[in-house]
């Protein structure tokens, strides 16, 4: 099973803030709120729906006072690994990218998918619920990257961003056997 997010914007490749995360973050946040209520991606919200999670924990993340509703969590016993296309603008044509910082967009691009994980990565939000891909990002356990031209963007900051998640269980359970059999990251 695989969930593919895109991004389309400025990704500063140097000094980071959180409102750069926080933009990725609402993408993607959209982007998962159209397939939760799809039969492969249900299972977030039947999980909050029964009894399961006050017996087993709550899938949530609360921070100041916001929920944050992952969809590949320990908690599921499930995992993922990243294949994540980077397609970065560029004000004329280059066969080497020159000195754009790729890890720092890459790092900016991961945060994006996860949790908040303290008051510190909020920002002022209305809506109680965010949608994320993964609760942290130690649950990845593979990830590559590609990166190319963005021939149509002639903004060095602006990228095209298509990750794809491919979740995998790390051992099944009576929770999660509906996701598939346990596998290896690819």
């Amino acid at each position: 099973m695989h969930i593919t997010l895109t991004y389309r914007g400025p990704i500063p490749g140097n000094a980071r803030k959180k409102q750069d995360v926080w933009r990725l973050r609402e993408a993607f946040h959209h982007q998962l709120a159209k397939i939760r209520n799809t039969e492969q991606f249900n299972y977030v919200d039947s999980y909050l729906a029964t009894a399961t999670h006050q017996r087993r924990g709550d899938l949530r993340r609360r921070i100041g006072g916001k929920f944050f509703n992952p969809f590949i969590t320990d908690l599921f016993k499930t995992r993922c690994s990243l294949y994540i296309r980077v397609f970065r603008g560029m004000r004329q044509f280059n066969p080497v990218l020159g000195n754009v910082d790729l890890d720092n967009r890459v790092k900016t691009i991961i945060d994006g998918l996860r949790a908040p994980s303290q008051q510190g990565e909020m920002i002022e939000i209305e809506r109680e619920t965010t949608y994320v891909l993964i609760d942290d990002d130690s649950i990845v356990d593979g990830i590559t990257i590609k990166s190319d031209h963005l021939l149509d963007e002639d903004d060095e900051e602006v990228v095209l961003a298509i990750v794809t998640a491919n979740i995998h269980l790390s051992h099944a359970t009576w929770e999660n056997i509906h996701l598939g059999y346990p596998s290896e990251a690819y």
